[in-house]
């Protein structure tokens, strides 16, 4: 069952969620540096080190110095990484399809209500978690 309801083989342990993510953030923000990506994560820099040493042993990611300050790695999705993020992407839409296709219309119209407010939940809150992280700054 958790093969399918991931939907690739590159996320289907736990320890690979990790990766997925990084993956899907840099593809949003093309470009970061390693703390950014640490802070977006909400993970520690070292642990983000660990995923993306792990992602450019794919070939998915390259790490590059900052022109503007050489102490500045700076992280983005090699094509290979791009296409990645893209294969897991359909992967997942099309495991979320077969998901909800035991569902009546009725049914699917009350789950993706359900989604649509634990989502919004979880939007607040880290939204206030991000304000009680600044105002501690």
């Amino acid at each position: 069952i958790g093969v399918r309801l991931v939907g690739s083989e590159m996320c289907i342990r736990d320890r690979f969620k990790g990766q997925c993510r990084c993956l899907f953030v840099l593809e949003a923000v093309e470009t970061s540096s390693q703390r950014e990506l640490a802070d977006i994560l909400h993970i520690r820099p070292a642990s983000v080190s660990e995923i993306l040493l792990k992602l450019e042993q794919k070939g998915f990611v390259r790490r590059t110095a900052s022109g503007k300050d050489k102490r500045i790695i700076l992280v983005s999705l090699t094509e290979a990484g791009k296409e990645q993020a893209v294969k897991i992407r359909k992967d997942r839409a099309k495991a979320h399809r077969e998901m909800v296709s035991v569902l009546s219309p009725e049914e699917k119209e009350a789950f993706y209500r359900a989604l649509e407010k634990i989502k919004d939940y979880y939007i607040t809150e880290e939204e206030r978690n991000d304000t009680e992280h600044e105002s501690h700054r």
